[in-house]
């Protein structure tokens, strides 16, 4: 629950909130300088602290810097706040200097009217859009407004339902809390209209606070003791409240963990997973001492054919995949490396075998970094061969043919920053292109692909031959470049069938609405991609670890370590 300008709330609406959404949190600001009903409203903050943040972690804190006023309409603004019997919260307002608090004090009321106009003139010489003439009550108010229309242009008053904008505007002083204006007028400042109380006190504060650049007030007869008395040195020091430390407590901190500590702790959890699944969960699967025997007796023919199975994972006639193969591959390195008996030997190392590929990554990894706002709208646009190069205000988007009639997509935040040399599978055969601008979009096309980039928010999508929509990136926030991640945004179809392409000897692997790791790890040459079900393939940089997340929350992208996007798209 967010409530603003709190002071405007009595106790009993406070208590009555604490009572029915008793389980909720509160964020409470406001002003009690700024309490203009005294008869309902908050005058200091010490009995709803005690109703609203009774508990050990609640926070009040003081919110003292001012961006509004000029330092002499604050200084003016908290002279008035002193002559109140209330406690005073100071104000640091922002080294902002103007013109002095104007004072001016007139014989009779005609006299008023004509310096409240020639004031008003001197205003908008200056160019003041909004100028206010504060009154104390509505009477007065509408009695200023039939004096000074015949010589000054007035914004009309509707009561609660005007509407602001540039121009002059006579209101009563209740109707401008909450509001400000570049140049603020206050009528009548006199003894009688304001005499001494913390209510008028209040109400001079809040009107002179409404100023940004120029403060004037006028007043007949004698000036109001609330602006004329002055505040001495040991009176303004009496009246300052001192902020008290914060009454939230810290947290512990939490003793750091060695990595082998960490290591063991997880140790001894998956020992005790396994414990329990023995009781609760599927048989485990164990190889007997005749299984490994046979294994390891087994003829030179069987060998070989385990070999074959683990190079192509296909039958040799059928060209399907092979399970019994690949099972008996995996049986024999089950043995012979991973079994942990046999330790005078090291574990079997096969390259074609990815420990990272199909892990679900880290929740830390797959929350997109935080960002400020980013443009990828294009500004300029340059033209190569087969090639062209769009100028953002984030970086420089670079999208050319990519073999025969492939299209690849490059990225680099800022400006100048090279691109890397395009992947040897996609390098070997050159295709021909050809480029299409307009006012909206620019296009670049092979015999197959087409990729439209729009110039108002820089997403590229993808089209095959007969102008179907392949994919595309999200409109929004087409990409993300930071210093240890990078994001490609994609708008998958929510039915499209997405797979992460396997190495040789392994099954395709669905990537659904989850997010799995797509690379093959450190030292694998393999491209990571990932395949569609709508006819057409992603592929991405190796020797970069890359996931994929199709998860609502946090996607759809494909993320990759490191700076700079580079991605190759083609039909399959």
């Amino acid at each position: 629950v967010v409530i603003d300008e709190a002071q405007d709330f009595g106790m009993m609406a406070y208590c009555a909130l604490k009572y029915c959404l008793s389980t909720c949190t509160y964020t409470i600001m406001g002003d009690v300088a700024q309490n203009i009903f005294l008869d309902y409203g908050l005058n200091d903050w010490q009995e709803l602290r005690e109703v609203m943040l009774p508990e050990e972690f609640d926070y009040f804190g003081l919110l003292r810097k001012s961006y509004r006023n000029t330092i002499e309409i604050a200084e003016f603004a908290t002279n008035v706040l002193h002559h109140g019997s209330f406690e005073v919260y100071p104000v640091q307002p922002i080294v902002r200097h103007g013109e002095a608090v104007g004072k001016i004090r007139c014989d009779h009321e005609k006299e008023l009217l004509r310096q409240t106009i020639k004031v008003i003139k001197a205003w908008q010489k200056k160019g003041y859009g909004t100028i206010a003439v504060v009154c104390a009550d509505r009477e007065t108010a509408d009695r200023v407004t039939e004096g000074i229309s015949s010589e000054v242009e007035l914004l009309p008053n509707r009561g609660q339902e005007m509407e602001f904008g540039n121009g002059v505007i006579v209101l009563p002083l209740e109707y401008v809390k909450g509001l400000e204006f570049d140049a603020v007028l206050i009528y009548d400042c006199s003894k009688t209209v304001y005499p001494e109380g913390d209510g008028n006190v209040k109400r001079l504060y809040v009107a002179a606070t409404r100023a940004l650049h120029e403060l004037t007030v006028v007043w007949q007869g004698e000036l109001t003791e609330l602006i004329a008395s002055p505040i001495t040195e040991q009176e303004r020091s009496k009246a300052i409240v001192v902020s008290s430390k914060p009454t939230r407590k810290a947290l512990p901190l939490q003793e750091k963990k060695t990595h082998a500590e960490i290591a063991k702790e997880r140790a001894e959890w998956g020992e005790a997973l396994i414990r329990e699944r023995h009781y609760v969960g599927p048989k485990r699967i164990e190889i007997s001492e005749a299984q490994k025997i046979k294994k390891e007796s087994g003829t030179e023919t069987n060998r070989r054919g385990m070999a074959e199975g683990s190079r192509s994972g296909r039958n040799p006639v059928t060209g399907l995949r092979d399970p019994m193969k690949l099972k008996s591959y995996y049986e024999e390195a089950l043995a012979r490396g991973f079994s942990g008996e046999e330790k005078e030997e090291k574990p079997i190392h096969n390259p074609r075998i990815s420990r990272e590929f199909g892990s679900m990554p880290e929740q830390k990894e797959l929350q997109p970094l935080g960002h400020s706002r980013i443009d990828c709208g294009v500004k300029m646009c340059l033209k190569e061969k087969d090639a062209i190069n769009l100028i953002s205000a984030y970086g420089t988007l670079r999208v050319e043919t990519a073999g025969r009639d492939g299209i690849r997509v490059c990225f680099q935040r800022g400006q100048g920053k090279p691109f890397p040399r395009m992947a040897v599978e996609f390098a070997a055969e050159k295709g021909t292109s050809r480029v299409k601008e307009s006012k909206d979009y620019v296009e670049l096309s092979t015999t197959k692909l087409m990729a439209r980039i729009q110039r108002k928010t820089g997403e590229v999508a993808l089209y095959d031959d007969k102008g179907r929509v392949l994919v595309t990136e999200r409109a929004r926030e087409p990409r993300q470049v930071e210093a240890a991640r990078s994001y490609v945004y994609f708008d998958f179809d929510k039915k499209e069938e997405l797979y992460a392409k396997p190495l040789e000897g392994q099954f395709p692997l669905k990537i659904g609405a989850g997010a799995k790791v797509i690379s093959f790890g450190e030292g694998n040459p393999e491209m990571p991609g990932l395949h569609s079900g709508k006819g057409y393939e992603l592929y991405f940089p190796a020797e970069r670890k890359t996931l994929c997340c199709n998860i609502p929350t946090y996607g759809p992208y494909v993320s990759q370590d490191g700076e700079g996007i580079e991605y190759y798209v083609r039909i399959k």
